[in-house]
């Protein structure tokens, strides 16, 4: 198990506060509802983890947020960023706030670069839309960010294609990009799925050392509650387009009161007194989000459910001061 700190307190406003959002989808088969009544607030200097498996709608959250949900989709609820409604705002405006307010760390650097441009004006480019410098500058400040993101030789780095840079590379270009016109929340969406075990440490290492001198809001979305540990202050587990449970980083991994973050915990690679790695998955599959069942979307999995699980929604309550479960067990053993 991760060795767990004591997460900091924070009392100040939110920065981004989401409010009922749901996020929907119109398809051939039918309607798909993949985010359902979402709530959750993040201040500055904080970092939020949002957990799930694939499917979740995590993804779709930060998408609804930006107004990069595909034609088909479409968003309803609250979105405030720095007290101002921004959800579902016409184009003209939000590209305002995208990239200067909050910026998004795609989740692949390959497919989310353009591979028919060097990296220094994909970097220049995007400074350049929203603050009123010359070519000249916005290079400067382009070669300024690679050298925060520890890019060894961030000249040559800017003359570079996407192709010639490595995974760990690209990423560190895509978190330059992200931040180079020094956003307040920063969401990064699987920022080190591709990589290696070694090259996702250090990005993550990276992307904390990041918000520490840049003074940011992080939104970290991820299907492993490992890469949280050390990263996140809260989690937000979700689960077929649900918040399962939401608390302090270390009142997930040690105080976890819902079936499911149990179940993702028990999936987590560890070694037993005989150095044996030890994990055991979650039997059966995500719902279908065509066909939501009216009760715990997790009850046909849930090694504790009971009848009102299967035809009662259960509602989000407080466990604790900042600790919130869906379930309809009062508490776990």
């Amino acid at each position: 198990m991760p060795v767990i700190g004591q997460s900091p307190q924070y009392s100040e406003q939110p920065l981004l506060e989401v409010r009922h959002l749901d996020v929907r989808f119109t398809t051939p088969e039918g309607e798909v509802k993949a985010v359902d009544d979402l709530e959750f607030s993040l201040v500055r200097g904080e970092t939020l983890g949002v957990v799930g498996e694939s499917g979740s709608g995590k993804t779709q959250v930060a998408h609804a947020m930006l107004g990069l949900l595909a034609e088909n989709g479409r968003a309803t609820g609250s979105v405030r960023f720095a007290g101002e409604e921004i959800l579902n705002l016409p184009a003209k405006r939000l590209n305002r706030i995208r990239g200067a307010g909050m910026a998004l760390v795609f989740q692949d650097p390959m497919t989310s670069l353009n591979p028919y441009l060097r990296i220094g004006p994909q970097l220049s480019e995007a400074l350049m839309a929203h603050e009123p410098v010359s070519g000249r500058q916005a290079r400067e400040a382009a070669c300024s960010m690679l050298d925060a993101v520890h890019l060894a030789h961030p000249r040559a780095c800017l003359r570079a294609y996407p192709h010639e840079l490595s995974g760990g590379m690209r990423q560190r270009v895509m978190i330059a990009m992200a931040l180079i016109c020094r956003p307040r929340v920063l969401i990064a969406d699987e920022p080190s799925t591709a990589l290696d075990a070694t090259v996702q440490a250090r990005i993550l290492e990276l992307l904390s050392e990041l918000k520490r001198e840049f003074e940011l809001a992080m939104l970290l979305i991820t299907h492993d509650l490992g890469v949280v540990a050390g990263t996140c202050d809260r989690v937000l587990i979700m689960y077929g387009g649900r918040t399962m449970e939401e608390a302090a980083v270390d009142d997930i991994f040690y105080r976890s009161q819902h079936p499911y973050t149990r179940g993702l915990l028990g999936a987590l690679p560890r070694l037993d007194a005989a150095g044996v790695s030890r994990m055991a998955a979650i039997p059966g599959q995500p719902p279908s989000l065509l066909e939501p069942q009216p009760g715990c979307p997790f009850e046909k999995r849930c090694d504790y459910r009971f009848e009102p699980c299967k035809h009662q929604r259960p509602p989000l309550e407080n466990v604790s001061a900042g600790h919130r479960k869906a379930c309809h067990h009062e508490k776990l053993p």
